[in-house]
């Protein structure tokens, strides 16, 4: 359908498309007149001053693919690595944690002597309880999957014994199995 000054009609709307009457600079003002003349979308980038969007060749394109890829592999072995660190925190935490109470029940419990002994014997409670805690995590029985936990507690138990029974070896220059002084 067409207007008698060179217009059509797109649905109720009557648009103005005449050259010699709509120069370019009058009809970008209305929606679609310039564009329609041009042969353009209204709204699309080229008729906002736009080019078009450049395309990747396929070697490109599989660069791309290769960086992204790569990305995607650097970030599942950063997880992996904060995964084991975290583990490793763990067994230090353990380890230490176990040391550090040991100590402190031993200076609350141990004689005047320094000897923290099971009533009765000569043998000493701490090297005890370090050595059942890394035997019973061992048999792999008794702690189910608090194995390697109790495995690290004992450890740290038997280390902190052992730095008792080295300091007492330094300031005696006797060997024996008993930790106090």
């Amino acid at each position: 359908m067409t207007s008698e000054m060179g217009g059509s009609s797109i649905g109720a709307r009557k648009i103005a498309f005449d050259k010699s009457i709509c120069a370019p600079e009058s009809t970008k003002s209305l929606p679609g007149t310039y564009s329609m003349m041009r042969g353009v979308t209204p709204g699309h980038p080229s008729e906002k001053g736009f080019s078009t969007m450049p395309m990747l060749t396929p070697s490109e394109m599989h660069k791309v693919q290769s960086i992204v890829s790569s990305a995607h592999k650097a970030k599942e072995r950063a997880r992996e690595l904060a995964k084991e660190y975290q583990e490793d925190a763990k067994v230090v935490a353990e380890t230490v944690g176990a040391a550090t109470v040991m100590g402190f029940v031993r200076g609350k419990m141990e004689a005047a002597d320094g000897s923290w002994n099971i009533p009765g014997t000569s043998v000493d409670i701490e090297g005890v309880a370090g050595l059942a805690l890394v035997g019973a995590s061992l048999s792999r029985k008794v702690f189910g999957k608090h194995d390697a936990d109790a495995l690290q507690a004992g450890a740290g138990i038997l280390a902190h014994y052992a730095g008792q029974l080295a300091r007492k070896f330094a300031k005696t220059g006797t060997f024996s199995l008993v930790a106090g002084d």
